[in-house]
């Protein structure tokens, strides 16, 4: 169905949308996105589990529940992957407009843009599809005031109602609380509640659409009677209009209805959106990751299921319960001479360990490569590498996972100044009404900054030592390729130019005070009284030539100063 913004503003259409956000299609979206969300998080060991009970009847599950692992693959990887601010960005405004760069720096501190915009990189490796909201934020401290904040949204908290001219851009944005639906919960918490802060029952639809209950209990699922009314939310955002409705379609707040800056306040991040809104893909890398730790966890099963002897017997009127240790004796009457001879031991398995491992090692490995990644970074054993690779070696060795940042950072260089723009527009729609907190208020947003935005993402550093870094400062320094200002950036690329230069006033005091304090000959040859233990100088000795020389503070064999 197409829609218009004016149709969004009937209940009878919005009951009608809401309806196909509950589609088994939908539902599958959300349903993946929470499983890779779960997986960043560490979670890996409810997927596991539920794979595992797929494979093995309950009774054979729960016995190896012990063996159960919770390697975050998934999170390793896409730290790998999503690095196109791992190296840091510089935003500016122009060389020209020196105060309007400073003035977005600052502003990133505040807004924290670096950490959120690197949040988003790895979602959108993760999920392909993710929205940044510019938003304000109520604050706490000073009522009826608000902040300015951005979040960073995964695919299943948000619902798009696609532009009926262009099924890629949103027409609007349906933001709402996402229930996971599972068939066996492993844990009692999941992340959607950690971040939510839902408690108690969820609703989810049973295979054949009915409402259950499913409560929490230890490992198990208890389901009980049809769920009460749907009471879920639904905050409903277009370009002119901002309200929130029930389940129904029906409005419940208050407000105005309208939206004070007159656009989305979201930016879409995606992949290949192949004529539709939501992108496709992505899957692999989380079925991998849970994959992999079935296989770890049907190995350490399998290893200690098979590693410990098997005690037989064999004889008569044998004992029906025994206890085997090293401290324990087995004894075994023979009460009569016909009775055959009992006989006591151990059979042992020889279980296939190498071979399962190399079964999961190829499957790691056929997932990195097919990600664009090195296998070498990666490591299943305590043993590390044996060979010492330098800092080049390491670059060409890792080249093969920057191959597509480039392709990457341009996705963020088009779209977080579009991010800026929201939070411009936020600024100046409630800086005007006043209703700005005082620290928000003191935030400058340039307002071109979203048309004049300039962000420089530096290259990858070799790995090299510190004492590697500091002779190549001081060859650059000597060579004079380099002003001191910029070594000291180039030492440390977190200092912007003006700390820099604070930093460089910082050292010339500190080095003009260390050889004001330092002894000074005169013309006469006589030194400081305490400046040697012997008083002995070249005078009284009659010049002897094998007296140590003292020298004045910048004469030509005076010690140079440390290299900043």
């Amino acid at each position: 169905m197409k829609y218009t913004e004016q149709d969004l503003l009937d209940p009878v259409k919005r009951k009608e949308i809401i309806a196909g956000f509950d589609s088994a299609e939908n539902n599958r979206r959300k349903r993946v996105a929470f499983k890779g969300y779960e997986c960043l998080k560490d979670k890996t060991i409810n997927y596991t589990a539920e794979l595992l009970l797929s494979q093995f009847d309950v009774d054979t599950f729960y016995e190896m529940q012990y063996a159960l692992t919770n390697v975050s693959i998934l999170r390793k990887v896409i730290d790998k992957l999503a690095r196109v601010y791992s190296n840091g960005v510089k935003r500016s405004m122009g060389a020209d407009d020196r105060a309007g760069t400073e003035a977005v720096e600052d502003a990133a501190k505040y807004f924290r843009m670096t950490e959120r915009m690197k949040k988003t990189n790895r979602f959108l490796r993760t999920f392909k599809n993710t929205l940044v909201f510019a938003k304000p934020v109520a604050s706490s401290d000073e009522p009826g005031k608000f902040d300015l904040a951005v979040e960073v949204l995964p695919p299943f908290l948000y619902d798009v109602v696609p532009d009926s001219n262009d099924a890629t851009r949103m027409l609007a944005v349906v933001t709402s609380d996402y229930s996971p639906s599972r068939r066996s919960l492993y844990s009692i918490t999941d992340a959607a509640y950690a971040m939510r802060g839902s408690k108690g029952n969820v609703r989810v639809v049973g295979d054949k659409g009915e409402t259950l209950v499913q409560s929490f209990s230890g490992t198990g699922i208890v389901r009980g009677a049809t769920a009460t009314a749907d009471k879920r939310e639904f905050i409903w955002w277009t370009k002119n209009y901002h309200f929130t409705t029930d389940a129904s379609g029906n409005k419940i707040d208050t407000g105005t209805g309208e939206n004070p800056i007159k656009e989305l306040p979201f930016v879409n991040f995606a992949g290949d959106q192949d004529g539709e809104f939501y992108a496709q893909g992505g899957e692999d890398l989380i079925d991998a990751g849970v994959s992999v730790n079935v296989q770890l966890t049907n190995i350490k099963h399998v290893g200690v299921q098979q590693g410990y002897g098997q005690l037989y017997m064999t004889g008569k009127d044998l004992p029906k319960s025994i206890k085997v240790g090293p401290t324990q004796c087995i004894q075994i009457e023979v009460t009569d001479k016909d009775d055959p001879a009992p006989q006591i031991g151990f059979l042992n398995a020889s279980p296939q360990l190498d071979s399962l491992k190399s079964v999961t090692e190829m499957e790691v490995a056929l997932m990195l490569s097919t990600n664009n990644l090195s296998t070498s970074g990666f490591s299943t054993s305590l043993q590390g590498s044996k060979d010492f690779s330098s800092g080049i070696a390491m670059m060409i060795d890792k080249s093969e996972s920057t191959d597509d940042i480039g392709e990457q950072a341009l996705t963020f260089v088009d779209r977080e100044p579009k991010v800026w723009g929201k939070l411009q527009r936020w600024a100046d729609a409630y800086g005007s009404a006043g209703i700005l907190t005082e620290a928000a208020s003191l935030v400058v947003i340039p307002p071109d900054v979203e048309d004049e935005l300039m962000l420089a993402f530096p290259s990858p550093r070799p790995l090299v030592s510190e004492s590697e870094q500091l002779d190549a400062l001081a060859k650059r320094r000597e060579l004079r390729l380099s002003t001191e200002v910029e070594i000291l950036m180039r030492d440390d690329p977190s200092l912007s130019e003006e700390k820099a230069r604070e930093k460089l006033l910082e050292l010339q005091a500190e080095d003009a005070a260390r050889m004001s304090a330092q002894p000074v000959a005169v013309a006469t040859g006589v030194v400081d009284p305490g400046a040697d233990a012997g008083g002995a100088n070249p005078a009284d000795t009659g010049g002897d030539t094998n007296a140590p020389a003292q020298k004045k503070p910048g004469s030509g064999t005076e010690s140079p100063a440390p290299n900043r």
